[in-house]
């Protein structure tokens, strides 16, 4: 597949915009299943190559243009044994040029998901995990996280109220930052209640 983004940044050295950012990306995967049909097993792999992208001088907040190549894998596991659905996955992403891209960005990316119904009732529970992640000059690190996420639905006919709850160990942590330095945290005990009609 192919991209393509037109920069507002002005080139100080012509008066004019950059030249449009164009990416290209080549993906590829499978996806498997027995014959049991409670089983899903994917794998996907991708490699990302954008031209053009502006990124600012930290020192003289100068704008300039780069090439940035990233690639990646992800896998995701789905199965169900009698009323439980199980669900795990992980993402693994190398990106270059992270100091003038994303200052920081995991590289790896996993989780867990257990669900469990029984007649109208249903209740949920997993772990995300987040690696730990370093710029390319190595002036900042985030450690690894560990998030723990719950939920309860009641069902009744066309009727689902639902409670989720995320982060239930109240951790802090960061989940990105830009090469300007912005850094962003991700959100604290969050519990969210839900009610839903289906026709």
């Amino acid at each position: 597949s192919e991209s393509f983004l037109p920069n507002v940044d002005v080139n100080p050295d012509t008066g004019s915009v950059f030249e449009p950012m164009r990416g290209e990306q080549i993906e590829v995967g499978v996806k498997y299943q027995p014959e049991d049909g409670d089983t899903l097993l994917t794998a996907t792999a991708y490699q990302l190559s954008e031209d053009n992208r502006v990124f600012y001088n930290l020192s003289t907040f100068e704008p300039s243009v780069t090439r940035v190549e990233s690639q990646g894998l992800e896998l995701e596991a789905v199965t169900r044994l009698a009323q439980l659905d199980l669900t795990a996955s992980y993402t693994y992403t190398d990106i270059q040029q992270r100091r003038q891209y994303f200052a920081v960005q995991p590289r790896h990316l996993a989780s867990i998901w257990g669900k469990y119904g029984l007649n109208q009732f249903e209740i949920g529970a997993g772990l995300r995990y987040l690696g730990s992640t370093t710029d390319d000059g190595g002036a900042l690190h985030l450690p690894a996280v560990v998030l723990f996420d719950a939920m309860a639905a009641w069902n009744w006919q066309q009727w689902q109220l639902m409670l989720n709850a995320t982060n239930l160990g109240d951790e802090t942590y960061v989940t990105s930052c830009l090469q300007r330095g912005d850094c962003f945290y991700g959100n604290r005990a969050t519990v969210t209640a839900s009610l839903r009609y289906h026709y």
